[in-house]
């Protein structure tokens, strides 16, 4: 996994996020997400944006503006919808080693262990 966290977190990272075409396609982006989330309280449904676990080479590799602009902006979407929460499970130490599959995806143990973490947080969801 040491390997292929550095791989995958270089794959994932888009050089000069500050080019004109990659802050289009991140606002866009932005944009869609919030006309989806609006669309989802208009028909009555929750929406939860999830960031998945990774493994810790993986985290260490990412591109730390990139991850922190995504963060920011899940937060500020999240607090701007009432039916919308996020959650950044990218750190979170219930998942250990064995739990992945590799750096970036998680094991068929660790997908369970996920599916019970995600559906305690719904169904303690409160309108």
């Amino acid at each position: 996994m040491i390997v292929t966290g550095k791989k995958a977190a270089l794959r994932h990272t888009k050089s000069d996020m500050d080019e004109d075409r990659l802050q289009y396609i991140f606002e866009d982006n932005v944009l869609v997400l919030n006309s989806i989330i609006k669309w989802c309280r208009g028909k009555n449904v929750k929406v939860v944006l999830v960031m998945l676990p990774a493994y810790e080479t993986y985290r260490y590799h990412l591109d730390a503006e990139q991850l922190r602009r995504t963060v920011e902006e899940s937060n500020q979407i999240a607090s701007e919808h009432d039916n919308c929460i996020y959650l950044n499970l990218l750190e979170d130490g219930d998942f250990i080693a064995e739990d992945f599959f590799d750096a970036d995806h998680l094991s068929e143990i660790g997908a369970k262990k996920l599916s019970s973490k995600l559906n305690d947080l719904i169904v303690g969801w409160k309108s």
